[in-house]
């Protein structure tokens, strides 16, 4: 096939025709390779005769292994085996025997409906025809595992519906194209294709906002970006790049809050509505993740500005669980922030559900122990140790239990001296030097014995 590079289409099928033996193909013991190079060489002339070049081209590449597309390099085992035993070694071909006509014929059919050659009736319509075909090969190649050449095709089928000029069919093979690159981790390449998925599937439902196919399309499109939004931050945060998590959970909540827009303003007329907009929840769990993300940043007052809008969402939809998840992130925003009030309010709330587990209320009151301890709130700082005394003390847990029988030690210890220093400086402005210092030794020797933090 070397010989044939920078040939005519004429001299190309010569060589074909002078190179593929008569009558079928042999099939001698041993005969592996010949046998395999004689069908492609004739399953390559079958494709030039049908007047398809491109078909003949991609037919070669695909059942010829060594053109570092997919699962045709060689592994270190096999370069090692190749390299010992070179006559021995058994080249791996990127098509089955099997397979090879079924290729051929998809690609035929492909170039030939993308010239928009008759398929056989008046209602056979070429460009459903290309996808179809295109269709075929790339969930072939993803049947073998090799998401490259999927992608290729499924590729394919995008460019032939913008030549085609049908966006619902582009719409539908961005989907695929997105898909195929998701499963194979390249998320950036896959959310690309996914938001061009949903650009075209809102134009096409504001054209036609009563039809529910395309009202699914849309939240089928929506589910795809936000599923891939949430993986790509995820990603950048476990690599501490925390603005690229804030822009990608940015974009998710931005798809969401337009998804519950839309469902908002859906008509009654409108049959089967067919709107998906997500998962029930999904818009509270990406303000969820957005404040997170923005606290991580250091941007404490937007934290605190999405999980309030996580709680009143979750308050709406009855959603325990999503209460208490904004409540607990609430409060640490708020004490970023140096709002220490509204943050106890808010770990105070969560403390008392006693729908929320055991061990989740005794880290509450824990951290509220230890705020208000800091504030000089002795009473109610004891009050909040005592009871997360109480609490591990039914968990089972030993070192909980530990910390716990400290902290309320201290606590103890702190809110009497704390009084002590209280009457000593009640006693009149020459009592206040000896106070101070009475204080000062007082830090110092809880210092020693310092209130422990506990986390979930």
């Amino acid at each position: 096939m070397s010989a044939m590079r920078g040939a005519s289409f004429k001299d190309k099928l010569a060589v074909l025709e002078a190179t593929t033996p008569d009558g079928s193909i042999p099939n001698e013991p041993g005969a592996l390779k010949p046998r395999y190079d004689d069908l492609k060489k004739s399953l390559c002339l079958d494709a030039l005769v049908a007047g398809c070049p491109d078909a003949f081209v991609d037919f070669y590449y695909l059942c010829t292994s060594g053109d570092g597309v997919g699962d045709d390099n060689l592994t270190a085992d096999e370069m090692e085996r190749a390299l010992i035993n070179p006559d021995d070694y058994e080249e791996f071909e990127e098509v089955p025997m099997d397979k090879m006509p079924f290729v051929k014929d998809a690609l035929v059919a492909a170039e030939s409906a993308l010239r928009g050659d008759a398929l056989g009736g008046p209602n056979d319509d070429p460009a459903v025809a290309v996808q179809d075909a295109y269709g075929a090969l790339a969930e072939y190649f993803l049947g073998t595992d090799d998401r490259a050449k999927a992608a290729y095709f499924y590729d394919k089928c995008v460019a032939a519906a913008v030549a085609a000029r049908r966006p619902e069919l582009e719409m539908a093979a961005c989907a695929r194209v997105g898909k195929t690159h998701e499963a194979a981790g390249n998320l950036e390449t896959a959310v690309a294709s996914f938001e061009r998925q949903l650009r075209l599937a809102d134009d096409l439902s504001a054209a036609a906002p009563m039809d529910a196919d395309l009202k699914n399309a849309l939240g089928d499109a929506r589910g795809n970006c936000v599923r891939t939004y949430f993986a790509i931050a995820e990603r950048s945060a476990d690599a501490d790049d925390k603005e690229r998590s804030v822009a990608y959970l940015t974009s998710c909540l931005r798809v969401c809050v337009e998804a519950a827009e839309d469902a908002a303003d859906t008509s009654d007329d409108a049959e089967g509505g067919g709107l998906d907009d997500l998962e029930k929840g999904t818009e509270g769990k990406a303000n969820h993740r957005l404040g997170l993300a923005q606290l991580a940043a250091g941007r404490a007052e937007e934290a605190a500005r999405y999980q309030e809008r996580y709680l009143e969402l979750s308050e709406r939809d009855g959603d325990d669980v999503g209460v208490g998840c904004a409540l607990r992130a609430l409060g640490e925003a708020h004490l970023a922030r140096g709002a220490v009030d509204e943050a106890v309010a808010a770990l105070e709330r969560f403390a008392a559900m006693e729908s929320t587990g055991a061990g989740a209320r005794a880290r509450a009151h824990c951290s509220l122990g230890r705020i208000l301890l800091k504030r000089r709130d002795y009473a109610r700082s004891v009050g909040h140790f005592e009871r997360f005394h109480e609490l591990a003390r039914g968990l089972g847990d030993a070192r909980l239990l530990d910390v716990a029988r400290v902290n309320l030690g201290v606590a103890r210890g702190v809110a009497s001296e704390g009084g002590f220093i209280a009457k000593v400086a009640a006693a009149g402005p020459a009592s206040e030097a000896a106070a101070a210092h009475v204080e000062s030794l007082v830090t110092w020797k809880d210092s020693r014995t310092p209130i422990e933090g506990v986390h979930s």
